[in-house]
């Protein structure tokens, strides 16, 4: 059995969008969320919609619901624990079913972590002895303290000192092959790292995962890093992030770019900081942030490369729902060079102007244009307005297009006005796309199931409620064959002992059907007009009691209907006291 914790894993580390996406579908972003043309029913106009912070799904055309899990069953015809098994397997997670092959699997990553260990342990060592290695870190002004902490070493110039002294271990070749530590060409196996100073990579539990190597001459590839194993994902781990969570991470964390820029700024004390491995920001890497921290302040070099990675980051970042600031230093330096020449306090400053994520777009905008011309004014304008006013608030809208007025020295109300007609024109537009689905049905569904899901949603809440309307439903049986099922899973839950059952409902519903019912549950809205629990399900539970009795009186008059026109006299009597005593019920409710 996979364990409840395991499977939010496997959520937590699939971008619901990645997986849709790579089905075929095409989305696109609409504010908060994407929206794309539905893969399980034909339209023309999208009403498939995607909301990647709450990593779920909905078609407004069909109805068809669900989170990352569902989508995979649904899409690739798959079972429960087979879905999981493919998540799990796209995200590198591996799954313990506490069966042979998983145990095995488990003890061999065990096994290349401590390759991994036993390795850094001698790039250390190999330092202690190699005077152009020490004097490499001595010029980048690192003390003993940090090299020591980041277990920095050396990877000495000869072909086969790692390999041999892993080997006398008793570490097999073919293990370490794996590892990416010795490379098999056709006519030899020689170290990876050879002459560089090496830099360990740690996961964020502290395990060495790989190495970086740093040449000391001019040698090319400046710098070589262990390729992708078992134990390393460069897109899943960010560089430092151990470190900074063992020096008590708080809100707010800087990304930076390199080894040496996390690693000099912890030796100016400045240790909430991470690296992104040398790649631009992934999914995954904004999923781990996520965890941690709130805020994110992107650090990235001024060049070009840098303000794309910038761009491609926060792009990630936005769509989780993480603050993100952007810190730029002054003179195209790196942080590396800029804490050392200027200090800590200097470089404290600057993160406490770090630009909101809107001044950063407003300064990226400002450059393309010259604003001493008149038409460059007016184009940057109407792209700053475009492309960033229309999702703002409306008290920061006012401040923004003060902010614009002061660059452009162009007066507020042009502005003002200029919005209102790029509003206008978009209101007109989206009357004209929303007036109605082209060729297709708007997926209706009776009131009596949406209030069914409060009380699933209420009954989710806690104990107390349940019991409630458990009581209430032994008498009435509330549920319909679409939301019985989940009630069960609810009911089973409960009886086992568990008295908060929020995290423990998804790995129950190991089904579709059932996973469907949960997330159009967990998104009913509730309007309580001030009501108590208690009150608001007596008032679902008289509510869907009129339901049910407006289906039998309907059911009976047609029932009869048709005995009249059998001339079935005695049916007809009969059937009219049963109708009479239903109306009567109906209104005593």
């Amino acid at each position: 059995m996979i364990s409840d914790e395991l499977i939010q894993k496997i959520k937590d580390e699939n971008d619901i969008a990645s997986v849709i996406e790579e089905s075929g579908v095409r989305l696109k972003k609409s504010g908060k969320y994407l929206t794309g043309l539905c893969p399980f029913h034909k339209e023309k106009t999208p009403s498939f919609t995607v909301t990647p912070e709450k990593g779920i799904y909905k078609c407004f055309g069909c109805g068809e619901a669900g989170n990352v899990i569902v989508y995979v069953m649904k899409t690739k015809n798959l079972p429960f624990v087979e879905a999981v098994k493919y998540l799990g397997e796209r995200a590198n997670i591996e799954i313990d079913e506490g069966n042979k092959e998983s145990k095995k699997k488990k003890e061999f990553k065990d096994k290349l972590l401590k390759i991994n260990k036993d390795s850094a342990r001698i790039f250390f060592n190999n330092l202690k002895t190699s005077k152009k290695a020490q004097d490499y870190f001595k010029n980048r002004e690192l003390n003993i303290a940090t090299i020591k902490k980041f277990g920095l070493g050396y990877a000495e110039d000869s072909w086969h000192s790692l390999m041999n002294n892993l080997r006398r271990k008793g570490y097999r070749l073919e293990d370490l092959i794996a590892l990416g530590l010795v490379i098999k060409s056709e006519k030899s196996t020689y170290d990876r790292f050879r002459n560089r100073v090496i830099f360990p990579v740690f996961d964020y539990r502290g395990n060495v995962i790989g190495f970086g190597g740093r040449v000391l001459d001019d040698s090319k590839p400046k710098y070589l890093n262990s390729p992708e194993s078992l134990i390393f994902k460069k897109g899943d781990n960010l560089y430092g992030l151990n470190f900074a969570i063992k020096s008590g991470l708080k809100k707010s964390i800087i990304i930076v770019e390199g080894y040496m820029d996390v690693i000099t700024l912890h030796e100016h004390n400045i240790t909430n900081v991470v690296a992104s491995l040398g790649t631009a920001l992934t999914v995954n890497q904004g999923k781990l942030l996520k965890k941690f921290v709130d805020t994110v302040i992107i650090c990235y070099d001024a060049d070009a490369a840098g303000k794309s990675a910038t761009e491609r980051g926060f792009k990630v970042l936005q769509d989780m729902g993480i603050k993100i600031k952007i810190l730029r230093i002054p003179d195209g330096k790196d942080p590396d060079e800029f804490v050392k020449k200027n200090g800590r306090d200097k470089f404290i400053d600057l993160v406490e102007k770090s630009m909101s994520l809107n001044e950063y777009k407003l300064e990226l905008i400002k450059e393309k244009y010259d604003l001493n011309e008149s038409e460059d004014v007016r184009h940057f304008i109407e792209e700053s307005l475009k492309e960033i006013c229309i999702d703002l608030s409306s008290l920061e809208r006012d401040e923004f297009i003060h902010n614009i007025s002061e660059i452009t020295k162009v007066r507020e109300e042009f502005i003002i006005d200029t919005l209102r007609k790029m509003e206008n024109f978009k209101g007109n537009y989206e009357k004209v796309n929303n007036s109605g689905y082209i060729g297709q049905n708007i997926h209706l569904e009776k009131s009596s199931l949406r209030i069914e899901r409060i009380l699933l949603k209420l009954s989710l809440k806690n104990i107390e409620n349940y019991k409630l309307i458990l009581q209430h439903n032994d008498e009435e049986n509330l549920y319909s064959r679409e939301t019985a099922p989940l009630f069960e899973k609810i009911k089973e839950l409960y009886n086992s002992g568990k008295v908060d059952i929020t995290k423990d409902i998804e790995a129950k519903c190991n089904d579709e059907g059932t996973l469907k019912t949960l997330i159009k549950v967990r998104e009913e809205p509730i309007i309580t007009d001030g009501y108590e629990d208690d009150k608001l399900i007596f008032d679902c539970i008289r509510r869907l009691k009129k339901f049910k009795l407006e289906e039998e009186i309907e059911f009976l008059n047609e029932e009869i209907k048709e005995k009249e026109k059998l001339g079935s006299v005695n049916e007809t009597i009969t059937l009219l006291k049963k109708m009479k005593e239903k109306q009567k019920q109906y209104k005593e409710l």
